[in-house]
């Protein structure tokens, strides 16, 4: 199979695995299923229901029929004993389980493939409004909307001046992760023309189609983030966690940026933990 080739059947089969999955979340939260919505509590404030585990099996057999020899890790799975196959698929089967579970729509399914450590391809898809941000590696970013007849390339703002741009905050899980994101807030706000809190897994989709200009979380494990950062830096932005540090699989938080504002916003947070 030529490369290609290869890359049109990656993006068929995680387009149509995200999309099934879009369905049945979006089936689940409209109906009057308690079963579906069963909350196991995973960490302080940290939850997971059941839709999120029928979306990760849907997920999972969409993409092992089609790539059997390829790993697929899941949230808390263990990294070094999946990393054995070049071909790794990082999902999160839903990102904003905590508005999942609250039967609000903001809410998202992320998915990357990574090949010898370094994603190539980044999913993220926003059932609600059927929004789909996707980026391969080196050859861009992009936004498609097939009910709105989007089909566009994503770049970031060129916004260069804090006063000028919108700032989006990840209000944290822990009592503690909350109240190191009032003091983000607090030390953000007077520079942003807007910081709103903003947790429902399209950030990195907004950075690359909006003028938002960055988004901040103290709260991201790496299926969070991996397919978010292919998509942020293949839009022309930064990415790093909140001391300005390169995101690898030990990091546990982040930053988007459009790049230009980057290490401003950096030196205003980094040290308010």
């Amino acid at each position: 199979m030529d490369r290609n080739t290869e890359d049109n059947k990656i993006f068929k089969v995680a387009v149509r695995s995200l999309e099934s999955s879009g369905k049945l979340l979006m089936k689940i939260l409209l109906s009057d299923s308690t079963v579906a919505m069963k909350v196991e509590t995973k960490n302080e404030n940290d939850i997971e229901t059941e839709a999120d585990r029928l979306s990760a099996r849907n997920i999972k057999k969409v993409i092992s029929d089609s790539f059997p020899d390829h790993g697929i890790m899941f949230e808390e799975s263990d990294y070094d004993k999946l990393s054995g196959s070049d071909h790794l698929w990082v999902v999160d089967s839903i990102a904003g389980t905590i508005n999942f579970e609250a039967r609000i729509p903001h809410f998202g399914i992320n998915l990357a493939l990574v090949k010898k450590g370094e994603p190539v391809f980044g999913f993220n898809y926003y059932p609600y409004a059927d929004d789909l941000y996707y980026a391969k590696k080196g050859a861009g970013a992009f936004h498609i909307n097939r009910r709105l007849k989007i089909k566009k390339r994503m770049s970031v703002s060129r916004i260069a001046e804090a006063k000028d741009g919108v700032l989006l905050l990840c209000s944290g899980k822990s009592l503690e992760k909350r109240l190191w994101t009032g003091r983000i807030f607090n030390k953000t706000v007077p520079f942003f023309r807007q910081v709103d809190k903003f947790s429902n897994a399209q950030e990195a989709g907004l950075l690359g189609s909006t003028k938002a200009v960055g988004y901040v979380s103290n709260s991201a494990q790496y299926w969070d983030f991996i397919a978010h950062k292919l998509i942020v830096e293949e839009s022309g932005g930064r990415t790093s966690d909140i001391f300005g540090n390169e995101l690898s699989r030990e990091s546990n938080s982040v930053i988007y940026s459009n790049g230009l504002l980057h290490d401003f916003i950096v030196n205003l947070v980094k040290d308010t933990k």
